[in-house]
């Protein structure tokens, strides 16, 4: 009788155990090892990616991690390449680099927004804790996954507030306003593409094109994704000379717009008048010449490819007198 009822005790333990392990958006796992680290991985450039059957390869490890699943890493605010002790409005320095490639070369990249936004569509996702330190996993269409890790953020909001938040951060390529830019978000209730302030410390995570995908999971058929995006373009750096300036955009999602053309056009009333143009990777380049010393022009890049065409903002420059 003591142990039938021994058995029956443990027959209900573990039909709680089934029960609470079903509850929520996530799972929530406790592994103590590297149990629930990636064997499915390869090695490009020095550094180990998974194909999760996506339109990318995503590396296996943060920019700063030693190439370690489950650290965190550095953080960094957009468009930057050093870590810092705190991440303010008053020191951000901001840029166009993309701090992934600038540490790992090759092909290696930040994600998209448009990439971001499939991971988090054609993910599983589980919260994780694996050797003490909260852990998302993100388990892709083929079975395969990668692990993200939690971080902390020191943060001060123009000198009024400061504090420590535990979330996950990843940014993306893409920007979204003069202050923001687009980034992975995640708590324990919660996963998606959102925007963040550029001055904020978050992690970078590389990726690099998927060859063989098909768009159906990452099939072996070859050839790419047919689905484009309208150019996101944005003014990097110009020089302002007494009769000349040189003028450049950037096509911050080349890889997904494909653009084949772009002009810049500029004059002393409206960017009216097209100047000779060159597009040479994501970087789309004017130099102007014949102009007025001490004058007010206005420019305007309009960029075109399979996705559509896209038209900047208008920018005032005056040149040297």
């Amino acid at each position: 009788m003591k142990r039938l009822t021994s058995r029956l005790y443990l027959c209900l333990f573990c039909a709680v155990i089934v029960v609470l392990s079903s509850c929520g958006k996530y799972d929530n796992d406790v592994v103590s090892s590297d149990s629930e680290h990636n064997s499915m991985t390869t090695s490009y450039n020095g550094h180990e990616y998974v194909d999760l059957g996506l339109s990318v390869y995503w590396a296996t490890s943060n920019i700063g991690a030693n190439d370690n699943p489950t650290s965190v890493g550095n953080l960094y605010a957009f468009g930057e390449t050093t870590p810092k002790n705190e991440y303010t409005s008053s020191n951000y320095v901001g840029g166009d680099n993309d701090v992934v490639n600038l540490n790992w070369g090759g092909n290696w990249r930040l994600p998209t927004k448009k990439e971001l936004e499939e991971l988090v569509k054609e993910c599983k996702w589980e919260l994780k804790t694996i050797e003490g330190r909260k852990i998302m996993s993100a388990t892709g269409p083929n079975g395969n996954h990668i692990l993200l890790p939690y971080c902390v953020m020191k943060y001060i909001n123009d000198g009024i507030s400061s504090g420590y938040l535990m979330y996950g951060w990843y940014w993306s390529s893409t920007k979204y306003s003069t202050n923001e830019a687009w980034s992975l978000h995640f708590d324990d209730h919660d996963i998606y593409a959102g925007h963040g302030l550029k001055y904020h410390g978050y992690n970078a995570r590389g990726v690099f094109p998927n060859p063989n995908y098909n768009g159906n999971g990452g099939g072996s058929s070859g050839g790419g994704t047919s689905t484009y995006e309208k150019p996101e373009i944005g003014l990097v750096d110009y020089t302002c000379r007494s009769t000349s300036i040189t003028i450049k955009y950037r096509i911050y999602n080349q890889d997904v717009a494909h653009v084949t053309s772009a002009k810049v056009y500029y004059g002393t009333s409206s960017p009216s008048r097209a100047a000779n143009t060159s597009v040479a990777g994501s970087l789309i380049t004017a130099n102007i010449s014949g102009l007025q010393r001490n004058t007010t022009y206005y420019f305007k890049c309009t960029a075109t490819g399979p996705g559509g065409t896209t038209t900047s903002e208008t920018t005032r420059l005056i040149t040297a007198s």
